[in-house]
């Protein structure tokens, strides 16, 4: 059996006496088989080195060297299987040393690196919600987009992409050799939302005003009632119900569109009653209908008012259903009192008798009724 003395990988300058003495712990010699492979030796891809060493003892340590000087720190590693990736195309020697800590070995293998696809996509873009936009991609055999959301294909040079919101897509090309290159294009969504007055309930012939906002330019329809088309507060008054809508425009020239309702309800028909005729210090007895509320021109709040004007007098009232109101008037007007003639006294001898005859009136009543013939005659007898 043949025995050495390992100098773990240092030199010896000075010769060794042909027989070691016995005090030297013999080793035996290491039989190292080192070795490594790669794969996807393209430039600016990983490249991925797999150390295959087979030896006897266990490897405790790895010096790899990819032969490229200009990647600085990146060109060694101690790793047992790195990963380098290549700036330029072109031919490396890289070096594998491994060692158990007493003996080492190196291997040389010759890597070809090939050059990556340059790959060029489309610049980012800014769409509005629920429009579309054409990706491409150009410089590799093939593609593949990812993330798939909103897209109508995730491979091939050109997709038609639909997002929901802002996203950034990423492209990945490959060319022949199996090398790739990347690149990413942001698609920015403008989302509007256009806010608008609460729906509002308004009596026939009023008036509403409707306000909007979140946009920069708003277009209102249908015009009718409006007092403008344009703006972000119009003034309604419709002649009925009717739904406006509004439709707002923001710098990016997307549009939203929302709308409100205006609710026109009918005015109550007020009926103030027939017109009264009563006579000086007479009571009129007044009753309106048409509402739920009543509010008259004396102040009365009730449907129904007694008065006794001194002077003929119109008499307004204000039904209510709700908001809503109608008006209406009835006249209490105050005959005049006759003006009435029992003609000249007479003068007659006892037993005697004689003929009153009144005017100025349509019906008489004579007192006292001692004597008389009748007492609401016209010439009592």
């Amino acid at each position: 059996m043949n025995y050495a003395v390992s100098l773990a990988g240092r030199a010896s300058w000075l010769s060794l006496p042909n027989n070691i003495t016995d005090y030297l712990d013999p080793l035996p010699i290491q039989s190292y088989l080192p070795g490594f492979t790669w794969n996807n030796p393209c430039v600016n891809n990983p490249t991925q080195f797999t150390d295959t060493s087979q030896i006897c003892a266990t490897i405790k340590r790895w010096e790899w060297n990819f032969g490229e000087p200009v990647s600085g720190v990146n060109n060694v590693s101690s790793l047992q299987n790195p990963v380098h990736s290549y700036s330029v195309a072109g031919t490396y020697s890289v070096s594998l040393i491994v060692s158990d800590g007493c003996s080492l070995d190196t291997v040389v293998r010759t890597v070809t690196v090939t050059p990556s696809p340059v790959l060029t996509a489309s610049s980012n873009v800014s769409i509005c919600n629920g429009n579309n936009t054409t990706l491409t991609a150009s410089g590799a055999n093939t593609f593949a987009w990812t993330p798939s959301a909103g897209l109508s294909s995730t491979t091939g040079g050109s997709v038609n992409a639909t997002p929901t919101s802002t996203i950034t897509y990423m492209v990945t090309g490959m060319n022949s050799n199996g090398c790739y290159d990347t690149s990413s294009v942001t698609i920015n969504v403008s989302s509007i939302a256009i806010n608008v007055s609460a729906a509002a309930s308004i009596c026939s012939g009023a008036s509403v005003t409707l306000t909007t906002g979140g946009a920069i330019s708003y277009t209102w329809q249908p015009a009718t009632g409006l007092s403008s088309t344009t703006g972000t507060s119009v003034i309604s008054t419709p002649a009925g119900t009717t739904t406006y809508f509004v439709t707002g425009t923001d710098a990016n020239g997307c549009q939203g569109t929302t709308s409100v309702t205006v609710i026109v309800n009918n005015n109550p028909v007020a009926n103030a009653g027939n017109n009264v005729s009563v006579c000086p210090g007479s009571l009129a007895s007044l009753t309106a209908s048409g509402g739920t509320s009543y509010l008259w021109s004396t102040g009365a709040t009730s449907s129904g008012i007694n008065v006794s004007p001194a002077v003929t007098t119109v008499y307004n009232v204000t039904v209510s259903i709700g908001a809503c109101k109608g008006t209406d008037a009835v006249t209490v007007t105050i005959l005049p009192l006759p003006i009435v003639n029992a003609g000249a006294d007479v003068t007659i001898t006892t037993g005697g008798s004689t003929t009153l005859s009144g005017s100025g009136g349509g019906s008489y009543s004579w007192s006292p009724s001692s004597g008389l013939s009748c007492i609401t005659c016209q010439n009592p007898a």
